[in-house]
């Protein structure tokens, strides 16, 4: 079998592309509400365009070629996050929002309720830049605040440069309240949703080693509870299988952290591998130790799996040049079983599978010991 050469500037590329960062989902969803945006303001002003066109297309006329040099724009929004200007777009999009409903209101007056639009952009604000400065936040929601005083005292059917008739104009009123409670219902199922997406990564950060991607500690304390107290309930087996990377040392001081690390990568994902069922956790321990959690599994099945997963990381054949003469980088793997729960602690079966760990390393490394049942 070919030598495994480790790459440490591909490795940390690799997982630095995997790990998604909660500033990139924050990124990611900028971008996502830029685009909705856009054709949520491109569709509300084809309705308002067929009004227009529908009732008297020559005295509605700027109106109209206004409106089409802001869907323009708003589509130019959408072709740069296509193109991976997603700054500019965004900034592009929201201001030509605040401008485009200052200029409607400019001909048509505050009566068609356009103005209302802004309520929407200010609940967007917090999702487009986040308020981590203060008083940006504020100014923006204090411009947001006077862009819609100064339409609705100011720009009314008196100064419209063509003011719409009633009953056009209630048309047109209700067509606003409703595209603004469309553009709050989404922005709320937006927020619900961020927040759920934050949750459940807080969740997998608290409970997923960053390394491996296996469960870390604390994850694996809280499945061991839970699985004890079912095999103390149904008075069934629970077998523990303890690995620990042999020589880690010494492959850390001659080949470097990031080859070590990347190292302990392949490993955990040769024993992920061999762990199949649902039922089952493997685990980062600590360090170069990592625990296979096995319910309903009895010792000679235990065994069996330890062995395979001791074959199958000797068989990546990751060369340790630390060692003399350089060979392959190995596991010793201690075997715990209790069928008998009762009068017993987590504890208890935790220091059995790590005693014969440390059997295992004594007897020369590489091998499978098995802890003593308990008397």
């Amino acid at each position: 079998m070919a030598e495994h050469d480790i790459d440490a500037n591909d490795y940390h590329q690799a997982l630095h592309t995997r790990a998604e960062t909660v500033q990139y989902r924050r990124f990611r969803r900028q971008v996502s509400i830029s685009n909705q945006l856009a054709l949520f303001a491109i569709l509300a002003t084809a309705c308002y365009q067929v009004v227009y066109l529908a009732t008297d297309p020559a005295y509605y006329r700027g109106i109209l070629l206004t409106n089409l040099f802001f869907m323009l724009v708003y589509a130019l929004g959408i072709s740069l996050n296509n193109r991976q200007h997603h700054i500019p777009a965004r900034n592009l999009v929201m201001l030509n929002a605040v401008v485009h409903i200052f200029f409607v209101n400019l001909f048509i007056g505050s009566e068609a309720g356009v103005h209302l639009f802004y309520f929407g952009l200010g609940t967007l604000l917090p999702f487009q830049y986040y308020p981590t400065r203060p008083v940006r936040y504020t100014v923006q929601m204090a411009l947001l605040t006077l862009a819609y005083l100064v339409c609705h005292f100011m720009l009314n059917e008196q100064t419209a440069l063509t003011p719409v008739p009633s009953p056009i104009v209630e048309v047109l009123y209700a067509g606003s309240a409703a595209g603004l409670v469309c553009l709050l219902a989404v922005t709320l199922f937006l927020f619900g949703k961020s927040i759920e997406e934050s949750e459940q990564l807080l969740t997998r950060l608290s409970t997923t080693d960053q390394l491996t991607g296996l469960a870390n500690r604390r994850h694996m304390d809280t499945f061991l509870e839970g699985v004890w107290g079912l095999a103390q309930r149904n008075r069934q087996p629970l077998s523990i299988l303890m690995c620990d990377v042999d020589h880690f040392k010494w492959f850390n001081d001659t080949h470097g952290h990031p080859a070590g690390d990347q190292c302990l990568t392949q490993v955990a994902r040769v024993i992920e591998s061999l762990v199949r069922r649902q039922t089952d956790l493997v685990a980062r321990y600590g360090g170069e130790e990592f625990i296979i959690i096995l319910p309903q599994t009895e010792l000679y099945g235990a065994q069996q799996k330890a062995e395979q997963i001791r074959r199958a990381v000797e068989a990546l054949n990751i060369m340790n040049k630390g060692c003399t003469p350089p060979s392959p980088v190995t596991i010793s793997v201690g075997v715990a079983t209790l069928t008998e729960l009762f009068g017993l602690k987590r504890e208890d079966l935790l220091k059995m599978v790590d005693e014969a760990l440390y059997t295992a390393k004594s007897n020369g490394r590489n091998r499978v010991e098995t802890a003593p049942p308990i008397p």
